[in-house]
């Protein structure tokens, strides 16, 4: 408190306002309950919502110099302040959005001009840039998840034109997932026309609504049902990325578990298949019932079985959906297939972590799978969420470019096989490192082979 006082006047203006102290360790979490309007006669909104954040921000620099540490929380989970514009500095952690949104609540009663121009500013730097997978939960101490916040923001613009639409697509997702294959192949016939078509599209209409499309995007999407199917107590729900981007090793990778006594079951019910992640992420909170509904169908006819995955941000969807049963692919790998003997090593591999994977533990078996087959594996001490978040890198592709620029650099010079086990993040990754990067599942086939 006697350091927000002297480093924090305004706050202090505030007239006490509740501040909470977590500790944990040699580690303080600090949290600001909103702001009284009565600061705002003393102030231009603007002006004072800026003022008030950096200095906050210089409070909480100068604690964290004299505990020794700076900034732990959320580092690790954010792009560098390149992909921030304006005021980008005082936007550069969760909790300075959560404190400038409050602040723009407050100021609804003034219907401010400034208002507006702050709060359109703070649609490209507070919702369009998180990518809302969650790694600011992991890293903070208390567990708070500014991307469930940035969810609830994306709900409040939808209106009834993007929900009716949204509801149509998660009712015919089939054929939205064969549409994007088409297209993707379509694409990679004639790259660079697709590459300056996209970009023009994508400039004349608003921020974020049009995808850009690059080289690097995988067109190896394939219809779910040519995939092999065997009687198991084990069901693979393949995911719907397959259709889109595709695991070209999969059918492979289906033929050899059975041959060594492990099959898996493809349901008839999982054709057309999505675990909601689409929905779910960009705040389409209708079409995202809908779809919980029909998983939770899907998933009572295979209540007696194993349910498997492929994807860690599929897995980690699913898995709130039905915690007890659903492993992600590299898990059923690590649980039943480590033990194949390894015909061919790999000098060595660098391993991308996802942000689902940190969190469901799928990131864990895919070490141990490289670790298996590898002579050497590395994972970048500045690793981060890629920022791809399934179709955000293709929307927003500076994100991608600023939150991997870290990881980038400290493997511009290794030799090695680049790994991951998301294909968004495998696209991400591929096209920030410009480094081919494999899902875990294709690099343990080659070495078992």
């Amino acid at each position: 408190l006697i350091m927000l006082r002297k480093y924090s006047p305004v706050c202090m203006r505030v007239g006490r306002t509740p501040i909470s102290f977590v500790p944990k360790g040699h580690v303080i979490k600090i949290s600001f309950l909103p702001i009284p309007t009565v600061l705002f006669k003393h102030y231009e909104a603007t002006n004072f919502t800026t003022q008030f954040v950096l200095k906050i921000r210089r409070a909480r620099q100068m604690i964290s110099m004299d505990m020794g540490f700076d900034d732990p929380f959320w580092q690790k989970a954010l792009a560098p302040d390149g992909v921030k514009q304006t005021i980008g500095t005082v936007l550069s952690d969760p909790p300075s959005c959560i404190i400038i949104w409050r602040t723009l609540s407050i100021m609804k009663m003034l219907g401010s001009r400034e208002r507006k121009q702050l709060r359109k500013q703070l649609k490209y730097q507070v919702e369009q840039t998180c990518a809302v997978d969650g790694m600011c939960a992991v890293n903070c101490p208390v567990g708070i998840n500014t991307g469930s916040f940035v969810k609830e923001l994306r709900a409040e613009t939808h209106g009834s034109a993007a929900s009716g639409f949204a509801k149509v697509a998660e009712s015919n997702w089939g054929a939205v997932t064969t549409l994007a294959r088409v297209g993707l192949r379509a694409a990679q016939l004639l790259p660079r026309t697709a590459n300056l078509a996209s970009r023009a599209i994508a400039g004349m209409l608003p921020k974020g609504l049009f995808p850009t499309w690059t080289k690097n995007i995988s067109s190896n999407g394939f219809s779910r049902a040519s995939l092999p199917s065997r009687e198991s107590n084990v069901a693979f729900l393949p995911s719907c990325m397959n259709e889109i981007f595709g695991e070209t090793e999969l059918h492979r990778f289906l033929e050899i578990t059975a041959q060594l006594g492990h099959p898996l079951e493809i349901p008839e019910s999982s054709r057309g298949f999505c675990c909601g992640t689409p929905f779910s992420s960009k705040g389409l909170t209708s079409a995202t019932g809908s779809r919980k509904d029909r998983n939770s169908s899907i998933l009572s006819q295979l209540q007696h079985q194993t349910v498997v995955i492929d994807g860690s941000s599929c897995h980690q969807t699913l898995l709130e959906q039905d915690p007890t049963r659903v492993i992600e692919l590299s898990q059923f790998v690590s649980q039943h297939l480590i033990g194949i003997a390894v015909k061919t090593r790999i000098p060595r591999i660098v391993l991308h972590p996802t942000c689902s994977g940190e969190k469901t533990g799928s990131n864990r078996a895919m070490a141990e799978i490289a670790e298996t087959i590898c002579d050497e594996v590395i994972v970048p001490a500045d690793w981060r969420c890629c920022g791809f978040a399934g179709d955000r890198g293709m929307l927003i592709p500076e994100l991608t470019a600023n939150a991997t620029s870290l990881e980038a650099r400290e493997i511009t010079t290794l030799d090695a096989v680049f790994v991951s086990n998301n294909q968004p993040c495998q696209i991400g990754m591929t096209g920030a490192t410009d480094r081919n990067y494999r899902s875990i599942l294709s690099v343990w086939l080659e070495a078992v082979s």
